[in-house]
């Protein structure tokens, strides 16, 4: 059993071609939250919510089989069980909102400080992608990460298809961060929002906010 061809001893590259691509994926939904604030955040937190979902309605048919040995009824079981899979997701997000939150503020004021109030565009994008990635990383991340690495799992178990997903996910990955780098974010479906933002950072009051910031900030480098 051990040296069967599909076992998964049997691929060296499995394991690394598993986590590169897992972190591909990660911080591929990180970028695609930068980038599209509104429309890449909402999409990549409604497929953590999808996969964390998956993980628990696995678990659960794992355990149905384990104790009654009928595969058709614990899948019937499992299939009924994910729609209060994907609402108990749901709850333990907005449980974990507030530190989500502090995350993106975080992330939202030291953009300002770096760059300014009116840039206040790009300082609620990194926001966006500070969100997610709480959610992507924080405490808990494993069981949305858990279903990305077993499907991964699946599909790397030769060592070319293994070395092509890297490239390919590592391809895709870059090109997505680096557009969410280096082009202006975009707030679709609220086309607008992007140009309101920008002419609410010019406001007097958020400069002289920012210019507090900075100042603080310069004394405690020089403590």
């Amino acid at each position: 059993r051990a040296g069967a061809p599909g076992d998964r001893a049997s691929s060296p590259a499995q394991a690394p071609a598993r986590i590169l691509l897992v972190l591909a994926t990660v911080l591929g939904l990180i970028a695609l939250s930068v980038l599209l604030p509104l429309a890449g955040a909402a999409a990549a937190l409604a497929l953590l919510i999808l996969l964390r979902a998956t993980d628990l309605t696995a678990g659960r048919l794992t355990k149905r089989l384990a104790g009654q040995g009928s595969r058709p009824a614990g899948v019937v079981s499992a299939i009924f069980f994910y729609p209060w899979a994907v609402v108990r997701t749901v709850v333990r997000f907005v449980l974990l909102a507030p530190m989500a939150l502090l995350f993106a503020g975080a992330a939202a004021v030291l953009t300002v400080l770096a760059a300014g109030p009116t840039d206040l565009a790009r300082a609620v994008s990194d926001a966006s992608g500070a969100l997610v990635a709480c959610y992507c990383l924080g405490p808990g991340s494993e069981v949305c990460r858990r279903p990305l690495r077993k499907f991964y799992d699946r599909i790397t178990r030769s060592a070319p298809i293994a070395v092509l997903g890297c490239v390919g996910g590592a391809v895709i990955a870059v090109a997505v961060i680096a557009a969410a780098l280096t082009r202006a974010p975009g707030y679709w479906p609220a086309v607008t929002l992007g140009s309101q933002l920008h002419a609410a950072g010019n406001h007097p009051v958020l400069s002289n906010v920012a210019d507090v910031g900075r100042q603080l900030a310069r004394w405690f480098e020089h403590m």
